[in-house]
């Protein structure tokens, strides 16, 4: 059965929008489906069958509804907007008003004792994820709509963003602390790392996240100076440091040399928002 193709009554996962698997077996099951699906989204020409099909629609309904499901649904929004080729997932997410879906995600992580199949890490990686994707990808007039989102009660969501972004920079230095000292209990060098490898780490230690929040934080505050004056206080009471240049642009300048040679119109949105972020302190 090929993942992405509607069978005739719906897609294969939508049983589990309102329905827990009964089993230990049943749950495996559900879960290969969406990791399936996950999968199928990587191929580009996939993104359009998953749209077409009204995937988004039912990833988004799962959401709502808070089953077992939810946090897989949360990881295939992610796979099916992410790219050039999640454009047209975007602006469709935001069209069907799932920003009212995806913010109260953004803004509180599941406890513990909530959580069925996803740790808090993961949750937040793949909210912010979307949220950049979404910032990145979409037309002018929705990204305009996600950005307000930012000025809404008192730039809450700026806060949130400012709390993600200093707990993820917290998490890298100390993974390369703790890289350090082994290195440095091992008797070898920094000469004897490999650099690729070393990014790869720190992708997988907490700065993939730190860099989509960086991102988030570099559109919302090139985008609406409010946000910006907000960011800069909470960045001054926190860290001593309210200028966006020191504390985004090295993350996001990181980011932007890391990426693949297919990715050039990225690279210039990128380039572009750091050369805005640079002209605040000129």
């Amino acid at each position: 059965m090929c993942i992405i193709k509607r069978r005739r009554k719906g897609w294969a996962i939508a049983v589990y929008k309102k329905n827990d698997p009964g089993s230990v077996d049943e749950r495996e099951y559900m879960e290969n489906l969406f990791n399936s699906l996950c999968a199928a989204l990587m191929h580009p020409a996939n993104r359009k069958k998953f749209l077409d099909g009204e995937g988004l629609q039912l990833m988004n309904l799962m959401l709502r509804e808070k089953k077992q499901a939810r946090q897989s649904a949360l990881k295939v929004l992610n796979h099916a907007t992410s790219g050039e080729e999640g454009i047209e997932n975007c602006n469709k997410l935001v069209e069907m008003l799932g920003l009212r879906t995806i913010f109260p995600l953004f803004m509180r992580t599941p406890s513990k004792t909530k959580r069925k199949d996803t740790t808090p890490d993961e949750h937040e990686e793949h909210v912010c994820t979307i949220l950049s994707s979404l910032l990145a990808a979409c037309s002018e007039t929705h990204r305009e709509r996600i950005i307000q989102k930012f000025v809404e009660h008192e730039h809450e969501k700026v806060d949130r963003a400012i709390e993600l972004f200093l707990k993820y920079k917290e998490k890298v230095q100390r993974f390369e602390l703790k890289k350090k000292r082994l290195s440095q209990e091992a008797g070898t060098s920094s000469a004897d790392d490999d650099p690729d490898r070393d990014y790869l780490d720190k992708l997988d230690n907490g700065l993939y996240t730190l860099q989509r929040l960086a991102l988030i934080l570099g559109d919302v505050a090139v985008g609406i100076e409010s946000c910006r004056m907000r960011a800069e206080k909470l960045f001054q009471m926190k860290m001593s440091n309210n200028r966006l240049d020191s504390m985004l642009v090295p993350i996001i300048q990181e980011y932007c040399d890391n990426l693949g040679d297919d990715a050039t119109l990225e690279q210039e949105r990128v380039l572009m928002m750091i050369k805005k972020i640079d002209s605040f302190y000129e």
